[in-house]
This record gives structure tokens, sequence and C-alpha cells, in this order.
């Protein structure tokens, strides 16, 4: 019992929030570039996403969080129409697992049918203002979630830490500290065959969206594509463990596509904010 109660504190202390406490915005900023080696042409992109993060309850497990999308719920689009608000427990080793997934299907199943779909056009792509997927699994949401990458499992100075999205991973290294936090950072080289992943994969959304098909002879192998560059990741993170800023920042030379070869670069900045000095609007 002693040990439960024990571990059940650190877990409040490690996580950074206790229930009754008002929570914090998560935001998520992005930038792209790429550059055609010819200097033929440019292309680039930007934005912020936000997501509402608020403390419900304390339990033997771990944490119940509520996540919501902040501002006017009529400006909210997309699968996030009915994969918010979700609520979710956080065990201490970073693990979740969704606590409201019967409600969340309801609002899914009036999602679809509000916009005149089937279950059957579940994971399919279509162009609004931009690539959207059609997505049906509840437990698509904590995905979404994992994305804001602030609640990982516990990081301190020698973690493995894994980036599945950029097929990489890699020993975490002590920076010092910054703002009064502990800085955690990993460098590694691009990893070529995730390049030729997506490259595949972004040709066969297109090829759908458009209502097109592959070329007979297309391989999704895409051994002709080839990639180098570096991949750094950067955590902010208190005494407690909680992780207030995390940064990615790639850049890659990508050889080899049919469209000629280009020069790649990517930040993805996110960031904690307490409630009391954030802007929900």
């Amino acid at each position: 019992m002693f040990r439960s109660l024990a571990a059940l504190a650190a877990l409040g202390a490690a996580s950074g929030l206790t229930a009754g406490e008002q929570g914090y915005l998560l935001q998520y900023e992005y930038e792209t570039s790429t550059q055609e080696v010819s200097g033929h042409g440019q292309s680039s992109s930007g934005g912020t996403q936000s997501l509402a993060e608020h403390a419900i309850a304390t339990t033997a497990e771990g944490l119940e969080i509520e996540y919501s999308i902040p501002g006017d719920p009529d400006e909210v689009r997309g699968n996030d129409m009915w994969m918010y608000p979700a609520r979710v427990l956080v065990r201490p080793d970073g693990s979740k697992r969704l606590l409201n997934e019967s409600e969340i299907i309801a609002r899914r199943d009036l999602w679809l049918d509000e916009a005149g779909w089937t279950k059957e056009q579940c994971g399919r792509w279509l162009f609004t203002w931009t690539a959207v997927k059609i997505e049906c699994d509840p437990q698509a949401v904590l995905e979404s979630i994992e994305g804001y990458g602030l609640r990982p499992a516990p990081l301190r100075p020698g973690t493995q830490f894994e980036l599945p999205e950029y097929g990489i991973s890699g020993l975490l290294e002590d920076r010092g500290t910054r703002n009064g936090r502990q800085v955690l950072f990993l460098s590694a080289p691009v990893d070529p065959q995730t390049v030729r992943d997506q490259e595949a994969r972004t040709r066969e959304i297109v090829a759908e969206i458009s209502g097109g098909t592959l070329p007979v002879d297309d391989t999704s192998s895409g051994s002709e594509i080839d990639a180098s560059g570096t991949i750094e990741i950067e955590f902010e993170i208190d005494e407690a463990g909680l992780v207030w800023k995390k940064t990615e920042t790639v850049e890659m030379l990508v050889t080899g596509l049919d469209r000629g070869d280009e020069e790649r670069t990517a930040k993805r900045t996110l960031t904690r904010i307490p409630a009391a000095e954030a802007d929900f609007e």
C-alpha cells in the first residue's frame, strides 16, 4: 500500500498537474520549406495548432486528463470535430488509454452521417484546403495527442528516445539548462528508407485524391531515391520531469526524385503554456 501511495505521489509530481488544476495550452507551430536544387521551384508552409489539457482526477493507475480543442467550436474542422473532447488515462511510463471511447464513437457516427459518408469511406483521402484522411478509428485520438509530444515516457540524460515518424532513435544528451529547465538533445542522421516510404505513400494518396491510378511499373520501394541530412530534437524539462518545450529541426537533401533533387527543411516547436498565461481564443 505504501509503495502504491508513493508511486501515486511521484506520478503527480512528474505530471505537473493535479486534479482540479486549470491545466495548460499545448501549442504546436511548424514551418517547412522545399527548394529544388536546380533553383527552378520553391514551396513553403507553416501554421499553428493548439490543444487544451486539463486534469480531471488522480487515480491508482495514473492521471486522468481531458484534451479539447480551444476556441470557437464552430471553427473546428475535420476529424477534430468528433475526436475531442477526449478523456485519457496517462500512466507513469507515458502510456495512454482512452477513457470515453463510447462517447467518441457516438460523435464519430454523427459526424459521418452529417457529412453524408458511410463507414465504407473510412480511411479514404479527400482534398478540401489540404489533403484530409477520413479517420474513423477512435484510437486515432491517442495518435493525435501523441503528436504534441509533451507527455512522453520519463526523460533523462542517457534515455533511449525514438521518433518513429522519422525512423530514428538515439540516446538523449544533457545540454545544460535554459530558463531554469534542463535541456536534453538528440541528433541523428536522416533515414533514407523512411523517406522512400513517405514518398511512396504520398504517391498513393495523390492517386487516390485525383481518382487516378499508379503506373503499373510503379514500385513502393523507390530504390532510386536517396536522402542525407540531420534531424535534431531538443526538450526542455523541469525538475519534476514535465516537458515544457520540444523542438524538432530537419535538414535534408533528397535525390533521385522524378521532379528533381530537393533540399528540405522543417521545424516543429511544441510549447506548454500555463492556462493563466494562455490565449484560448
